[in-house]
């Protein structure tokens, strides 16, 4: 009689578990839906880093592979494991700022024409921005979102000022939606 009453506490707590981790998995749903879109968006690019790093795990796992590649897979998982938590709980809590303004110029490198740093107006002020991923599709006059971290280091050379550390950055449609058709 006695094993039976502790089976049915050991039931009502699983199941007290369950919903618990069931509610606070739902929490963080609500929480990543109202993070804004180029945001969710690099969260999810690193979250898929630390998927492929899982998988390249399980291949040398399966396959009996050396253990000298083990080590990197792991390596390579952890980082981006942890890259993503932190992106994630810094823009949950509102850690970040969210910078609009209008790209007035775009410096190209030499040889192969890629973009090395964008020039933007914001309020008055130029902003001198070295992107860190492919700013391909920005076209000068465009309207930017660039979002950092609420801790990030800004440096002023020659009136300008100049961003080196941001999360990511996105074209604001808003602003174009808010244009008449003319």
């Amino acid at each position: 009689l006695q094993g039976q009453g502790s089976q049915n506490c050991t039931q009502a707590a699983e199941e007290k578990a369950h919903r618990t981790a069931v509610r606070e998995v739902d929490a963080m749903r609500e929480q990543f839906k109202a993070i804004p879109n180029p945001l969710q968006k690099q969260i999810l690019i690193r979250l898929s880093g630390c998927g492929i790093g899982i998988a390249a795990l399980l291949i040398l796992l399966v396959n009996g592979g050396r253990w000298q590649l083990f080590f990197p897979a792991v390596i390579i998982t952890l980082y981006f494991l942890n890259s993503t938590i932190h992106l994630f709980f810094r823009c949950a809590e509102g850690r970040y700022v969210e910078l609009r303004g209008t790209c007035q110029s775009i410096e190209r490198s030499v040889v192969r024409k890629r973009i090395k740093a964008l020039h933007i107006e914001s309020d008055g002020r130029f902003i001198k921005l070295i992107p860190h991923q492919n700013a391909g599709t920005v076209r000068e006059g465009d309207s930017l979102i660039i979002y950092l971290a609420d801790n990030a280091s800004v440096y002023e050379v020659d009136h300008e000022l100049v961003l080196c550390d941001i999360i990511t950055y996105g074209k604001d449609m808003c602003l174009h939606e808010s244009k008449p058709n003319l």
